[in-house]
């Protein structure tokens, strides 16, 4: 087997690896939808139900973010961890 042969069949390799990387991603993508929509069909379905009985007991309900709410909350958390790092990085600098 020559170079060409290796960097030919890597190349191949490669190829393939990346087609089967955007069938899992794929995959996932439509298990993440089914989760999704199951979740939002529970929650509508028995919450209201839930809620009631909760409130009966003079207790708290549970409220249900909404996807775009949860979304960027989750950006926001991301971008402050990242900046409590970034702090701790430059604390760390100064003790040296």
């Amino acid at each position: 087997m020559n170079c060409w042969t290796t960097v030919r069949n890597g190349h191949r390799l490669r190829r393939q690896a990346n087609r089967l990387s955007a069938a899992r991603t794929e995959s996932l993508g439509h298990e993440l939808q089914d989760v999704i929509d199951e979740f939002q069909k529970l929650t509508q379905k028995e919450l209201p139900a839930i809620n009631a009985a909760l409130k009966k007991k003079k207790l708290q309900s549970i409220p249900v973010m909404a996807e775009a709410d949860w979304q960027k909350k989750k950006a926001e958390s991301a971008v402050a961890s990242g900046a409590g790092m970034r702090a701790r990085e430059g604390e760390m600098r100064e003790m040296d």
